[in-house]
């Protein structure tokens, strides 16, 4: 059903759904999601879009999982369509605000009455509402290539801000007419402002600047706060969707941020608890969801059972047949569960049929697999150099990567890896009008390996460090030693054959930065800072891997840490945040903006303990709000960087890329801070 057909039914006067049909309707349908009825939930969603707000907003959130997992131009406009039209039937059920009511809420009491006069239909639209402005803004992101467009879409998301702050003081003040509607309404406002926290508090300093000029900031612990209590709620509707959230944060985002290879201390470890906490609690009311099937092998992976993950994983693709691209996300994992045991033709093939299948990133893909096989086959020489113990080592040089004659199957491997790193300057896209960091850091290494004689140094180990794989088998000596016996046999090769090695210098400190990552692993910290110091005395002659420098004074900061080194660590940090234009600059920024926490966490008791002393999710948000309430002072300014454009009492003008951006600047009733 288009959105033409949609509007043209609601228009032949059929009966609207009432407020709690749709609410228990929304709830079976996002049921059949999560037990796999993808095609079911979409189809009752749809049929009754026109009549009902509740389902209107549910299929216009299914249609904006699907887009986001394909990124085909159609599926984009599809579902910003239909969103666009569940925010037009929320805007027709919001209360109409009126320019008496700047009066009516001059005091406490006043404004009390006045939230407490929202009916349920219209608390209801109100939180709709934001949810699929949420959404909007989102997908309008991923479909226009303009700065000014991702500062315009901060501006709507503090609209969408505003109106999760509304909703929180009618759920505080309002008398509802039943348990249910009040706990699905709760459940809503508790997910989406505990989603907004964990959003904003990962974000990199120079990313939330911005965001706070628009009027907003985020706090990590009272968003999972939010969320924690958010799942708890009986009949919520969104209760899945809570535990679903926190699953990902616990699960992505605190490992992508955490150490690069230790074990998972402080808040990672704390997310794993809660992870494992939480888990079989969703298992067992929906144990065959290929969602929470997939989050328990995600567990697996980082608990380093690789088998059972991998099991887990086969459970999530089996389990259904509707959804194509979740596949996907499954292979992925898969490949890094190969790739980190060092099963390098294994990973090739997952790669290879993500390559077939998915449209994500076929630059990605193919440099993957081409690594892959560059890995294997570097290994296997290695290998069979030790082995046979053979005089071929003493009587001629050891080739410094893999030769096509060494493979054995005729060069053909060899043949397929410049074939694949051929095509991948083609296959670069553009999202948001910029390329993935990722497929950046791809095109650099594919020209580097024709430009120096059709090798790479260890380049299986490389995207396995960049992609966090090394804490994965941090407790695994095994694995860690056999990494580190290639490692030296290439640095061994290295150096022997410096002098017909173009980047010679990079090279080696590519493989001494690695060999420093292993001894880490193995507990080896003085080892390993010699390692890390190596590459950074090497600074001046390094002119193509400029990552190498910053990563290893993160490396620096971490062993510190360990050490309780608080001092060291925030020099070394510095030094890190110094460097700029390299590859995965902002991947690396998440793990900076994180370790900045945490220091300032260790030098400030009270921060450290600021988790623990905070009561009930509830009570940290609405204390939170009201704080400053009885002070003469103001929280709410919001920060401004005046290199960025100027300000004046009613409004702000920002300058980005010769184009002016205009709007008003927050009121004293508009906090800057979420909390």
């Amino acid at each position: 059903m288009s959105i033409e057909e949609t509007n043209d039914s609601n228009e032949n006067g059929q009966a609207e759904v009432p407020l709690m049909d749709g609410v228990n309707a929304a709830e079976s349908v996002l049921n059949q999601f999560l037990q796999n009825k993808f095609i079911e939930a979409k189809t009752t969603a749809q049929s009754l879009a026109s009549r009902s707000m509740y389902h209107a907003v549910a299929y216009g959130t299914m249609l904006h999982l699907q887009a986001t997992a394909t990124l085909e131009p159609s599926d984009l406009e599809e579902a910003t369509d239909h969103i666009k039209y569940a925010v037009k039937a929320c805007l027709m059920k919001r209360r109409k605000a009126k320019f008496a009511d700047n009066f009516t809420r001059s005091t406490n009491k006043a404004k009390a009455a006045f939230y407490a006069a929202y009916s349920d239909d219209e608390a209801h639209a109100e939180l709709c509402y934001a949810e699929s402005l949420l959404q909007w803004v989102f997908l309008a992101v991923l479909q226009d290539e303009k700065l000014v467009t991702l500062i315009k879409s901060s501006i709507k998301l503090r609209e969408c801000y505003k109106c999760y702050r509304t909703c929180w003081k009618i759920y505080k003040n309002k008398d509802w007419e039943g348990r249910l509607t009040r706990a699905s309404f709760e459940c809503g406002v508790l997910m989406g402002v505990g989603a907004f926290n964990l959003l904003l508090s990962l974000l990199p300093s120079k990313v939330l600047s911005l965001l706070e000029i628009a009027g907003f900031s985020g706090k990590k612990e009272v968003g999972l706060q939010l969320l924690q209590e958010g799942s708890k709620i009986e009949h919520g509707v969104r209760d899945s969707l809570c535990a679903l959230i926190r699953l990902v944060y616990d699960l992505y985002a605190t490992q992508m941020t955490g150490d690069t290879a230790c074990d998972a201390i402080g808040d990672e470890g704390a997310a794993l608890a809660d992870a494992r906490g939480l888990l079989p609690i969703w298992m067992t009311k929906c144990p065959n969801s290929a969602f929470f099937l997939f989050l328990r092998g995600r567990l697996a992976t980082l608990s380093g059972d690789f088998r059972g993950a991998k099991d887990y994983f086969f459970k999530s693709i089996s389990c259904q047949t509707d959804f194509h691209n979740f596949y996907h996300i499954c292979y992925w994992e898969m490949m890094w569960c190969h790739c980190v045991q060092g099963e390098w033709m294994d990973a090739m093939k997952y790669a290879e049929r993500l390559a077939c299948e998915s449209k994500w990133s076929n630059a990605t893909y193919r440099y993957l697999q081409a690594v892959f096989i560059i890995q294997f086959l570097d290994e296997e020489r290695i290998t069979a150099a030790h082995s046979n113990n053979t005089s071929r080592k003493a009587s001629s040089p050891a080739p410094v990567d893999c030769d096509p004659k060494d493979d054995a199957d005729g060069g053909v491997l060899a043949k397929n890896v410049e074939d694949l790193l051929e095509s991948v300057p083609q296959m670069i896209q553009r999202i948001a009008g910029k390329s993935l960091p990722i497929e950046k850091f791809a095109l650099k290494k594919a020209l580097r390996f024709f430009e120096q004689g059709k090798r790479l140094t260890l380049p299986g180990l490389e995207i396995m460090y960049l992609w966090s794989g090394f804490k994965l088998i941090n407790d695994n000596r095994d694995l860690v030693n056999k990494f580190l016996l290639l490692i030296e046999a290439k640095i061994h090769s290295l150096v022997d054959n410096q002098k017909n090695i173009t980047n010679y210098t990079e090279d080696f400190c590519l493989a001494t930065l690695l060999k420093g990552v292993c001894l880490r692993c193995l507990r080896k910290r003085f080892q390993a800072r010699m390692c890390f110091m190596e590459v950074l005395m090497n600074e001046k002659a390094i002119r193509l891997d400029r990552y190498l420098l910053p990563f290893s004074e993160v490396e620096l900061c971490q062993i510190a840490l360990e050490e309780g080194e608080i001092d060291e660590a925030r020099s070394h940090l510095d030094k890190a945040w110094n460097y700029t234009r390299y590859s995965l600059e902002a991947r690396l920024h998440f793990r900076l903006h994180s370790l900045t926490a945490q220091i300032k966490a260790l030098k400030n008791p009270k921060l450290r303990g600021s988790k623990s002393s905070q009561a009930t999710p509830v009570n940290s948000w609405h204390n939170g709000l009201n704080k400053f309430s009885d002070s003469d002072e103001n929280p709410f300014d919001i920060q401004f960087n005046s290199s960025l454009g100027n300000y004046d009492d009613n409004q702000i003008t920002l300058e980005l890329n010769a184009e002016k951006l205009t709007f008003p600047r927050l009121g004293e009733s508009e906090p800057r801070h979420l909390l």
